[in-house]
């Protein structure tokens, strides 16, 4: 059976790939049969910028997909700068094919747009006018339930009865990884045996592990810090 449609096994360029997994992506993008890459605005500005101008003047980069771009606006003017960035190597990109028809066509994802958000992508990535395709639609908001907790031990005793009657799966946050290391040790003792525990020095691979366990249901918690996402 023919495999020329099927996508490549790795569509995702981050921090944790090793030198040769790098390689074989520049080369599929040399080639032409990467079709997805996906990628942190930090990335796409530098280590990928002259792999992908180089297959954008190929006329082989089709799309420019920017996924959750409400935050270009949120969070690209000071926290990370490169959301903005990436408005001016899309038009190197765009300046790079000497084929308009081979052109990369933009597109801007969000699901919680506001007008100031539109405002700027409309400055950032349209030449002319920017082409909106919208609908409306009601969604669930999340519950927020506050506790103040005097002390420690009283916060732990809250945490404890949360635990034994929350839904699984669940994320526990914590702010610090001694404390994520801390409470996964302890959920055996609260009857929780199939628990994750990510944080900022957990491995790549032990953190795919872990994601991909959470994503086929077979965890119950995830003890985390902000790392998890």
């Amino acid at each position: 059976k023919s495999q020329t449609n099927d996508l490549p096994k790795r569509l995702t360029w981050h921090g944790g790939l090793d030198k040769t997994e790098r390689k074989e992506i520049r080369r599929r993008l040399t080639e032409g049969t990467q079709r997805i890459l996906i990628t942190s605005p930090e990335s796409l500005v530098t280590t990928l910028s002259g792999q992908l101008l180089e297959t954008a003047k190929k006329g082989r980069l089709r799309h420019f997909v920017v996924d959750e771009a409400h935050l270009v606006a949120q969070w690209g003017t000071e926290f990370r700068p490169e959301f903005q960035l990436m408005s001016g190597l899309r038009r190197s990109l765009l300046q790079e094919c000497d084929d308009e028809s081979k052109r990369a066509k933009t597109f801007l994802l969000s699901a919680t747009i506001t007008q100031n958000g539109l405002d700027t992508l409309k400055q950032l990535f349209a030449e002319e006018e920017l082409d909106m395709v919208s609908a409306v639609s009601l969604r669930p908001e999340p519950e927020y339930w506050i506790n103040h907790a005097g002390d420690e031990s009283c916060r732990d005793a809250r945490i404890k009865e949360l635990i034994r009657v929350v839904p699984r799966p669940f994320l526990l946050y914590v702010s610090k990884r001694e404390k994520a290391n801390e409470w996964h040790g302890r959920m055996p003792e609260l009857g929780i045996r199939r628990c994750g525990c990510v944080h900022g020095g957990t491995l790549p691979s032990k953190r795919e592990e872990v994601i991909d366990q959470w994503r086929a249901g077979e965890i119950d918690c995830v003890v985390a810090t902000s790392a998890f996402g």
